[in-house]
């Protein structure tokens, strides 16, 4: 069954306010009774989707510091704040929610309080924002996009971590440098630019830090330095001078020398593997060591041999 959004809202506002209610009835509350009127009233205006003046009714009791009594006034400013930035999308709000359940939170120590389970759902919820925020800067990345996309990745994962325990994210943050150096990968291509080029190299550098037994990432590498390596070659022509014709001689060979390495570290966790011998046969070929290409060449025909 699909509500519309506001139906929806008010399920929320209604499971909020019949929480609130129960702890409000609580003969162990410790709240002022100001404090449980003013949760009360700023439920309501919430409901009527009139966030600000739920907010302004709680502004007198979130004190710095907080204090355990207004635990509650933490929690439903928050909620009202996540709600908000549902509608608006503003980051401002998204931070006051996440800042506000935090403290709601920690000031429900014993992590009894009626609300505590919806506290953490919430913070799961703006968790997820920030993973899809850091997704769609990478699916719409343009050079310069990283820092905003990381720290919204690393929102992400704090939230997580806060809200399910321990968390391995080293996976997916590999996958987001990955997925960057293939979009730089298709702005060299288009463009030729060194920037473009030196932003590929630099995020598949940074897949292998955050994993390095990501096999994937130093072949990518190795495939990339050394096709950069071969482009410089193309560009001799019969023209070429022949002190231009070291110069360049040179410097591919510098790019097949940095392959190399890459190329040997994504052996070493995916022996055997086909594409990978056969890159390092070629680079050995392009670096003049017979020796090393015969040996590489020697394995992929044991490898396909029938």
């Amino acid at each position: 069954m699909n509500l519309p959004w506001k139906a929806f809202g008010s399920i929320l506002f209604g499971m909020l306010a019949a929480a609130l209610q129960i702890q409000a009835q609580s003969p162990s509350n410790p709240e002022p009774q100001a404090l449980t009127q003013a949760v009360e009233r700023a439920v309501i205006q919430g409901k009527l989707g009139d966030f600000e003046a739920g907010l302004r009714l709680l502004e007198p009791f979130l004190s710095d510091p907080p204090v355990g009594p207004h635990a509650r006034a933490w929690y439903v400013a928050g909620f009202l704040h996540k709600e908000r930035f549902k509608t608006s999308a503003v980051d401002m709000d998204r931070q006051a929610a996440v800042r506000e359940i935090e403290t709601a939170l920690s000031l429900d120590v014993r992590g009894r309080a009626s609300w505590h389970s919806s506290a953490r759902q919430a913070l799961s919820y703006l968790g997820r924002t920030y993973f899809n925020e850091a997704l769609e800067g990478v699916n719409s990345f343009q050079p310069g996009d990283e820092e905003a996309i990381f720290k919204a990745f690393d929102a992400h994962v704090r939230l997580a971590k806060s809200v399910e325990g321990p968390l391995e994210a080293k996976q997916e943050r590999t996958a987001f440098h990955k997925n960057i150096a293939h979009a730089y990968w298709q702005l060299y291509e288009a463009t030729g630019e060194e920037r473009h080029y030196q932003g590929l190299v630099r995020q598949y550098e940074l897949a292998t830090e955050w994993s390095p037994d990501d096999a994937t990432a130093w072949y990518n590498l190795a495939v990339h330095v050394y096709n950069r390596g071969v482009a410089v070659m193309r560009t001799l022509g019969v023209e070429t001078s022949l002190g231009e014709v070291m110069e360049k001689q040179a410097q591919s060979r510098g790019y097949f020398s940095e392959a190399l390495p890459a190329f040997e570290q994504a052996l070493a966790f995916q022996p055997g593997r086909v594409p990978i011998l056969r890159g390092l046969m070629t680079v050995h070929h392009a670096l003049h060591n017979d020796s090393e290409r015969d040996k590489y060449r020697a394995e992929l025909e044991k490898i396909q041999r029938p």
